[in-house]
């Protein structure tokens, strides 16, 4: 499994997006980590997204809007190994964003949101992540685990 924790800028048609992370992992998938970046009227939130796929091409075409991702027969198949690398990447760019927005009364709050897509996610994300100090809110009209970095 790749520990590489560098951040990339996201940005598509000169425009910044947020940040992605990439790596493979042993079954040979790719798995992508996005935080897409939302200002809400004070504040800044990260909307977190994980991509696991055979090829890098079907993550591309799904940040696109070119792929259903939901729909797609090719899903990870890589047990524990993705979520465990999705918690450490997530820790790193939580430390990543506390260097960054050292006091966030300037910037407003700062925060990160991860929406899963079913109940099934939602069970294992909540029971993941409630010890990292992430909490259950509404966002958006749909239940959310939330947390404020800054």
């Amino acid at each position: 499994m790749d520990k590489k924790t560098d951040f990339i800028r996201l940005i598509i048609e000169d425009v910044f997006y947020g940040y992605f992370t990439k790596g493979i992992l042993s079954n040979g998938q790719t798995i992508c980590m996005f935080f897409i970046q939302q200002r809400t009227y004070q504040d800044l939130e990260f909307s977190v997204f994980l991509a696991i796929a055979n090829k890098k091409k079907h993550i591309r075409e799904w940040m696109l809007g070119t792929r259903d991702v939901l729909s797609d027969k090719s899903t990870g198949k890589c047990g524990l190994e993705g979520l465990i690398w999705g918690k450490t990447m997530l820790n790193a760019f939580e430390k990543k964003l506390e260097m960054e927005y050292p006091n966030g009364k300037e910037q407003g709050k700062v925060a990160i949101v991860i929406c899963p897509t079913d109940s099934r996610r939602k069970k294992v994300y909540v029971h993941g992540l409630k010890k990292n100090g992430y909490a259950i809110a509404n966002r958006w009209g749909c239940p959310c685990l939330y947390k404020k970095i800054a």
